[in-house]
Formats: C-alpha cells, sequence, structure tokens
C-alpha cells in the first residue's frame, strides 16, 4: 500500500519548478554579459543580411532597367540605321552595364545581348569573345547555354574557323533539350562541307532528316 503523504509536508517541500526557474534565472544573471553578445551577434547578422539582400535586389533592377534601355534603343536604331551604326551607338551603354553589373543575372544577360549585336553587325570576333565569356557564366543554364554555344558555332563560321564551329554546335548535341539541336547539326553538315569532310556532312543531313523529319532545316536539305 502507497504511503500518503501529508499536505503539510508536501508545502513545505520545494516546487521543482520554482527550483528550476530560480537556476535559470541564476544563471542569467550569472552570464547575461555573454548572452547579450550573442544575441547581439544574431540581431546584426540579420541587419547584415537584410541590407544585402536589399542592396543586391536594387542593383538586379538597375542592370534591368539599364539593360531595356538598351536594348530599346538598339531596335529603334537598327530599324532605321542598321545593325553597324546601331551597335556603334549603343556599345558603350552595354560595356557599362557589363562593367558594373557583371555579378548580377542582368549584367550576364546583357553580354549576351550584346554578343549577338556583335553578330548582327559582322563583328564576329568580338562576339565569339564575348559568348566565350558568357558561357561560364550561363553554363549551368541549358536554355541560355545552348544560346550561347549556337552563338559561338554562327561567330566562327563567319570568322571561318570551322573546326571550331564544329566544336561548338557539337556542343549542343550533348545537351539534355532539345533547343537548337536541329539547326545544330544543320550548321554542323555545313560547316563539314566547308571543310570539305562531304562524308561527314552527309551523316549530318541524313541523322537531320531522321531524326527531325518536321524541322524547317531538314526541309532544306530534303529540297
Amino acid at each position: 500500500m502507497a504511503k500518503k503523504i501529508s499536505r503539510k509536508k508536501l508545502l513545505k517541500e520545494p516546487d521543482e519548478f520554482i527550483t528550476f526557474t530560480g537556476k535559470v534565472i541564476r544563471q542569467i544573471i550569472a552570464y547575461q554579459k555573454q548572452i547579450f553578445i550573442v544575441i547581439g551577434i544574431v540581431v546584426a547578422m540579420f541587419l547584415i543580411l537584410s541590407l544585402t539582400r536589399y542592396i543586391t535586389n536594387r542593383a538586379e533592377n538597375t542592370a534591368f532597367a539599364l539593360l531595356n534601355q538598351a536594348n530599346n534603343q538598339y531596335q529603334t536604331l537598327l530599324q532605321s540605321s542598321g545593325p553597324a551604326l546601331a551597335l556603334k551607338e549603343v556599345q558603350q551603354d552595354f560595356e557599362n552595364i557589363i562593367d558594373d553589373y557583371s555579378r548580377y543575372q542582368g549584367g550576364k544577360i546583357a553580354r549576351v545581348y550584346y554578343a549577338n549585336y556583335c553578330y548582327k553587325a559582322g563583328e564576329y570576333s568580338k562576339a565569339a569573345e564575348l559568348y566565350t565569356k558568357a558561357l561560364d557564366q550561363f553554363k549551368k543554364d541549358p536554355v541560355y547555354r545552348n544560346l550561347i554555344l549556337s552563338g559561338l558555332g554562327y561567330s566562327y563560321k563567319g570568322i571561318e574557323d570551322y573546326e571550331k564551329s564544329v566544336q561548338y554546335f557539337g556542343m549542343i548535341l550533348s545537351s539534355d533539350i532539345a533547343l537548337l539541336k536541329d539547326e545544330a547539326i544543320f550548321n554542323l553538315g555545313k560547316s563539314y562541307e566547308a571543310l570539305g569532310k562531304t562524308n561527314k556532312r552527309d551523316e549530318m543531313f541524313q541523322t537531320l532528316v531522321l531524326e527531325y523529319p518536321d524541322s524547317f532545316y531538314s526541309m532544306l536539305v530534303k529540297q
């Protein structure tokens, strides 16, 4: 049979919650300086992260605003003056965006646009240089990667360096996405043709017709 404890004895015994709370309070008092330092560090880190996020967002928005402005100016000039003069008028704007915002997405995309406009103006070496730098920045983005590889392939075709053209168009074929693969196969065939490798050309064209029968480039080959 359990031994009954009297109410009077229970009241005399120390309350466990009160005892524990007292210990906690004494520990806080004893280490209050260290606790305040830790709290201060946590608050400072939060403020730094918030400020960094604000600065990053502001810089990103500015980069895209400047990019949009430069693109609009280019498109207007392209219609009235052609690609060479249009590029001449906006190239400093693009170079400024790239220099000032290269760590931000807007600055990285500006490099791709600038490369495109250099290619259209016939400045193939400059375009290849810009595309090469952009490729490193977008190596984990399959869409931009294929677009940039295509730009490199076309740029080296423009320079008549068909070996490098084959290299970059060929890299598109190893991509996990289908974007531009039919166009790359077609250009591989044309580059092999320029190199005098007609067997490789025919192989590419046959692959194109078999794997992409509805492609515009397949229709060109059939014709």
